[in-house]
């Protein structure tokens, strides 16, 4: 009993030590650091190098090196219709493709943008400790979620620290993020250096962000099924958090049903249907319980006047 009323407290204390805020910072869209990710090759310790571009183009591509030992990755968008993620050195294989859906996850505070433009998002501030890289660090927490019916749910949290010589004046030091109330799973930084896209130094970094040669043979072979989750995807959610991002006008029900999968394929069931662009919001007859979900927030938002533009099929 006495250990309930500490936990109770301890809870009321960590609510109360939020507060709601309007002052937040802006994350470069441009970084690179080293980092720990969980479900990465070996001890999940690599060299990532970002480039996030909201719109995609040819010249102007969305893209992430994951550099790990004995296995890379390049997620690599050059539109939300072009989307693929290469495979390096993984297995003996110099170099395979698999499909990205859209673009990749975005890495800001916040993340979360409604199809309705009064409706904004929530951001909670707090200062808290924090273990990054085996070191105990103080750090600002921005914290925000979205919910759709009640059901379908997802949170983040973004850990920062000031910075005067940098990008923005601010450091990402981890990133946090859950599906459906289940576990938190993190994505530690350090060495983080963000670079203005402006800049000679930004065009630069962003130099690297190119399909190499051996990716681009005619014959290229399709990765074989499971090697990119089998490096990338030990932690069942790790895919949410980088990798298949959902399309840009799949709104907040598209974001739902992607939320809605990592669940079930946390539990053993994955999902069989896919987001499709240019839909109007169905689902199909096979699409199990999210698909289902998809479609019932579809309707809700058709009828406030913002519409789906996709279909889970």
């Amino acid at each position: 009993m006495l250990a309930k009323g500490f936990l109770l407290l301890a809870n009321f204390l960590f609510c109360f030590s939020q507060k709601i805020v309007t002052d937040y910072p802006t994350l470069p869209t441009l970084w690179e650091a080293e980092t720990i990710e969980p479900g990465a090759p070996g001890s999940g310790k690599g060299i990532e190098a970002y480039n996030f571009v909201e719109t995609p183009t040819e010249d102007n591509p969305s893209a992430l090196w994951s550099n790990y030992t004995g296995c890379q990755r390049l997620i690599y968008i050059s539109s939300n219709y072009n989307a693929k993620r290469y495979l390096l050195g993984c297995e003996s294989l110099n170099c395979c493709w698999e499909q990205q859906d859209g673009n990749q996850v975005e890495f800001q505070i916040p993340n979360v943008r409604y199809s309705n433009p009064k409706k904004t998002v929530d951001i909670y501030y707090r200062r808290a400790n924090i273990t990054n890289f085996n070191e105990i660090i103080e750090a600002d927490e921005w914290s925000w979620s979205w919910t759709v019916k009640d059901k379908l749910s997802q949170d983040w949290r973004a850990y920062t620290i000031p910075c005067n010589d940098c990008v923005n004046g601010v450091q990402l030091i981890q990133w946090q993020s859950r599906a459906m109330g289940l576990e938190w799973w993190p994505i530690q930084f350090k060495n983080y250096r963000g670079y203005e896209a402006s800049s000679d130094e930004g065009d630069n970094f962003k130099r690297q962000f190119y399909v190499p040669d051996i990716c681009q043979k005619n014959n290229l072979l399709e990765c074989p099924s499971g090697l990119h989750d089998k490096y990338f995807s030990t932690n069942k959610n790790s895919a949410y958090v980088y990798g298949k991002g959902l399309q840009a006008s799949c709104g907040t029900c598209g974001t739902g049903y992607q939320t809605c999968c990592v669940g079930f394929a946390i539990d053993g069931y994955s999902c069989d249907c896919h987001l499709q662009e240019g839909g109007s919001g169905k689902s199909g007859a096979d699409c199990g319980d999210c698909g289902t979900a998809y479609a019932a927030c579809c309707i809700a938002y058709a009828a406030d006047g913002y519409p789906c533009e996709c279909d889970v099929m």
